[in-house]
């Protein structure tokens, strides 16, 4: 069937009906307090922009692509949107689709350095998509300013892709896109903070705000160590733009069965192993690249989703908080109590809602915008590394796709898996996202290209997945 044809089929009808006429009536929209921090923070040297690079077997549709980019663009206002100065402040404008939002490229290479460019959010919108196809194997590209949306919003808007490419194509199955509820991007950046703080009584009386306070003093006082630079580090100065080093891996079924397997028999969450092997990787990793000392700190940075299941029809936004992992370099190096602290301690975040303690604190900040943008201009090391987990992205989605050789079946191409990193900011030269497809662990790697140049990047991918598979077999 022809591509002509193909589009004559299918049914614009089902692709369109959810998107409403009045998507205007919400703009302006005043920026939350979560991307006002997001977008003074986007720096020269590390831009606020992370790209999902989604992997296919089969040739990529040039017209399908196209059409399934514009229609998920249209769905999330904030994917064409610009930043501007309003009269209460920061404020998003809804923007006509610029044609350069949808990148047809002869290159994956062009369009993976492109993917990762810094963006202008007062000039051009936090959304790209990028399709490229050698005939056998596709990529889907899909570049984000954070001031956009969050790595589980991204995980929404790539089913929505899906399902309308597969649909545009002319899938046989009965997928539809779902409705979204566009009102509730009003309510993206609110929490009700009193709720969170009633918990049993076995669990233990949460922190006091004096307690936050004196955390938050002491978090800033305690300045992590850096990632040591790489032997193809090359420094340049804080507002050059260099791009990122990239580089991903694959934990095979085999062997991340296994290591699901055990973690689950010893009581450990994936998100436990994967901190303490990033940690144990990171002291590994700067002890044989000079370090000397018991007692440096390593910090990890994870972002946690704040959604429930009210929030699965809200367009693509941010509602996520941060929490903030800190170990000595001796505890580093003893995986067993390692992994038994990291344990320990999501379970006290998780028991007392620490998980919320940034954006509480968020909304006081951001009442003094050019303080927030000093404060950020500032190259204080937050965090050693960065570590983000989105678990599987196919999740709720799957039933709805055919399936072929085991793998989903979108129109013509069979999804392989989700791959990316969160983004750095000053003084993190590391990040790390892991995700779940086809019983496989999707691990990518992103460096800073001064401190940790691609040979180093593709070592640090290296001792991290060998961390996974000695996990796994021990």
């Amino acid at each position: 069937m022809n591509s002509m044809t193909r589009h004559a089929q299918r049914s614009d009808n089902v692709l369109l009906a959810s998107i409403p006429d009045q998507i205007a009536d919400l703009f302006p929209l005043p920026l939350c307090p979560i991307e006002q921090f997001f977008f003074f923070d986007n720096q020269p040297a590390t831009p606020k922009v992370f790209v999902i690079n989604n992997h296919f077997l089969g040739k990529l549709s040039r017209s399908d692509f196209e059409f399934a980019t514009k229609v998920t663009i249209e769905r999330h206002p904030l994917l064409r949107s610009l930043v501007a100065s309003g009269r209460d402040g920061l404020e998003w404008q809804l923007a006509p689709l610029s044609p350069r939002q949808i990148v047809w490229s002869e290159s994956y290479s062009a369009a993976l350095a492109e993917a990762h460019e810094s963006v202008d959010l007062t000039q051009e919108v936090g959304f790209r998509v990028f399709g490229w196809t050698d005939g056998q194997q596709s990529r889907v590209l899909m570049q984000y300013h954070h001031t956009v949306a969050d790595g589980i919003a991204a995980k929404y808007v790539l089913a929505d892709w899906l399902a309308a490419y597969s649909i545009s194509y002319g899938s046989s199955s009965p997928l539809r896109i779902e409705p979204l509820s566009y009102h509730s991007l009003r309510l993206r950046g609110e929490f009700n903070f009193d709720a969170f703080t009633q918990r049993p009584p076995d669990e233990g009386p949460p922190p006091t705000m004096r307690g936050r306070v004196q955390a938050a003093r002491e978090f800033l006082r305690s300045q992590p160590v850096p990632m040591r630079p790489g032997a193809d580090h090359k420094p340049v100065r804080n507002d050059h733009v260099v791009a990122p080093v990239t580089s991903e891996a694959t934990l095979i079924p085999e062997v991340f069965t296994s290591a699901e397997r055990r973690a689950k028999q010893e009581g450990f969450t994936i998100n436990d192993v994967a901190t303490a092997l990033v940690l144990q990787t990171i002291a590994r990793w700067n002890r044989s690249h000079g370090e000397i000392g018991r007692d440096r700190l390593y910090r990890v940075l994870i972002p946690v989703n704040l959604r429930d299941r009210h929030h699965r029809h809200m367009p693509a936004a941010n509602r996520l908080s941060f929490v903030f992992l800190g170990r000595p370099t001796s505890l580093c190096l003893n995986f067993k109590p390692l992994l038994e602290t990291v344990r320990a301690e999501m379970k006290y975040i998780r028991d007392h809602n620490c998980q919320y303690d940034f954006v509480r604190i968020l909304p006081a900040v951001t009442r003094f915008p050019g303080l927030l943008k000093t404060s950020l201009g500032i190259p204080y090391c937050f965090a050693t590394a960065v570590l983000t987990n989105v678990g599987d992205p196919m999740r709720g989605f799957r039933r709805h796709f055919p399936e072929l050789n085991g793998r989903m079946l979108c129109g013509n191409l069979q999804f392989l898996f989700m791959g990316g990193a969160p983004p750095m900011r000053v003084g993190t030269h590391w990040a790390i996202g892991i995700s779940q497809t086809n019983d496989a662990l999707r691990i990518g790697s992103n460096s800073a290209g001064t401190e940790i140049g691609p040979g180093s990047n593709g070592q640090l991918l290296n001792l991290l997945t060998e961390a996974w598979q000695e996990w796994a077999q021990r």
